[in-house]
């Protein structure tokens, strides 16, 4: 009996999640990786590198609405004053009582057997009880920056078999509860962004298209909404405040401005780059032009150039928009105009038509240089196929004479040598062979005894009897 399949994830097959309520929320798709899971399981999982268990993680300010998320889904309470974390048990959404490093007292997951919830300064996860353990002593002695390296370097190696003992004289601090680990989450995005980068992928991350059935297979998928593609471009994405003023419900549905670090990465309604402090005409002047070094011409193909680390960093960034209920986007007006494009992204847009205009160029050089080639390819063709078919292009006889003359002939010269060489060999060997046999013939006539011949002529007139030397030995 074959057995009956299973079905797939929930966040997997439903990919956009919705609520009845009015609580905007974003989400973003995580996943952790088991070796074994029971045969009770009730979906199926990807098998890559082990078993894929994906998960939600929603991020709103309030309360999670009763009516969304799946066994194993996160929500971060994001509002001020209120952080907290919940995680959905099979029927209800349950809060995270905070930090436990006994294994009774943790949040277990609802339907995998071995994982915990557990809050890092990055992310929130479903941890094994071992990662809890070695996160929790790098939280205490704050090393998670280093993860350790300090210790090593100052204490040296941990003992083999256990941690170190309570007394080594290095001061403990207390686990971090849900708002403090909240916060420390947003706070460690904040610096990555005002640093000029996004939150890093996970290192397995593999960039696939998202509607192909092996996007499941990444860690960390981008954060998408129900919403039509064109509002969503209109409306901001849901801000999430890194420093000591926690976000206010208006900053949700407010248009996001240019920010005047110019490694900030900001989306438009066009294509994502980098924002650029908008500058005075009297710096544009003094700043030096923009220099586009020509490429030489090659025969092969064009190559294209590879993108710099940059422009890879913005396309690889996850995408975040927001769900926003139908009672805040009735307060947007639908015709409010977007925000222009800054100086720097204009002149490198302009960069990219130079580029685009001078590659244009050495095409076209390359490709009169082909057509060229190929007409003189084409004449001399035809001049040879004008020839009478018994003659023999001069070329071809010097080349043959050419060969003949140095390795051909050669080589034609030392196998006739070789040949007549062995048939010299062959007839000394010869004229040795007939004066062996002429010698042997002579001594066999030399030792032949002549009475021999005597005896056979007269041996049919002898009597029977017995030999007279017989007769004589015998007496």
């Amino acid at each position: 009996m074959e057995p009956v399949p299973k079905p797939p994830m929930p966040c997997i097959a439903y990919p956009n999640p919705t609520s009845m309520t009015s609580t905007p929320f974003t989400y973003e798709r995580r996943h952790f990786t088991q070796k074994t899971l029971p045969d009770d399981f009730p979906y199926e999982v990807i098998r890559d590198n082990g078993l894929q268990v994906h998960y939600f993680e929603f991020r709103g300010q309030g309360p999670p609405p009763d009516d969304l998320g799946h066994p194993g889904d996160v929500w971060l309470n994001l509002k001020p004053g209120e952080y907290a974390l919940s995680a959905r048990m099979l029927t209800e959404w349950v809060l995270w009582p905070g930090p436990r490093k006994a294994k009774k007292q943790m949040f277990a997951h609802p339907l995998v057997e071995g994982r915990y919830l557990w809050c890092t300064r990055k992310h929130v996860l479903w941890y094994t009880c071992d990662g809890i353990r070695k996160s929790a002593s790098l939280q205490m002695r704050g090393e998670e920056e280093d993860f350790g390296r300090h210790r090593y370097r100052t204490v040296g190696p941990m003992e083999r078999g256990g941690a170190r003992s309570a007394d080594d004289g290095v001061p403990r601090m207390p686990l971090r509860t849900a708002a403090e680990a909240i916060a420390k989450i947003l706070e460690m995005e904040g610096e990555e962004r005002r640093n000029g980068r996004e939150p890093p992928e996970p290192k397995r991350r593999r960039i696939r298209d998202l509607n192909s059935p092996s996007a499941s297979s990444s860690g960390r998928e981008g954060k998408r909404s129900s919403v039509p593609p064109n509002s969503a471009r209109q409306d901001s994405v849901v801000s999430v405040s890194t420093t000591s003023v926690e976000p206010s419900s208006s900053a949700l549905l407010q248009q996001p401005q240019p920010q005047s670090d110019p490694h900030t990465l900001q989306s438009y309604g066009t294509h994502p780059f980098p924002v650029q402090s908008t500058s005075s005409s009297l710096s544009q002047a003094l700043e030096p032009p923009i220099s586009i070094s020509a490429q030489p011409l090659v025969s092969r193909s064009a190559v294209v150039p590879a993108p710099s680390a940059q422009m890879r960093t913005v396309y690889s960034q996850p995408i975040m928009t927001p769900i926003v209920p139908a009672q805040a986007q009735a307060q947007i007006s639908p015709g409010q105009p977007t925000a222009p494009l800054p100086s720097g992204a204009l002149r490198m847009l302009e960069a990219e038509i130079i580029r685009m205009r001078d590659e244009t160029r050495r095409l076209s050089e390359e490709s009169r240089r082909l057509n060229e080639e190929n007409a003189r390819l084409t004449e001399e063709n035809r001049r040879l196929r004008a020839q009478p078919p018994g003659s023999c292009p001069p070329d071809l006889i010097n080349a043959v004479k050419d060969s003949m003359a140095t390795a051909l002939g050669s080589r034609i010269t030392s196998l006739l040598a070789d040949a007549q060489e062995q048939r010299a060999a062959r007839v000394e060997a010869e004229r040795k062979l007939g004066e062996f046999q002429e010698q042997l013939r002579k001594i066999t006539q030399a030792f032949q005894l002549p009475g021999m011949a005597s005896s056979s002529e007269g041996a049919a007139l002898s009597t029977p009897g017995p030999s007279p030397r017989l007769s004589s030995s015998e007496t």
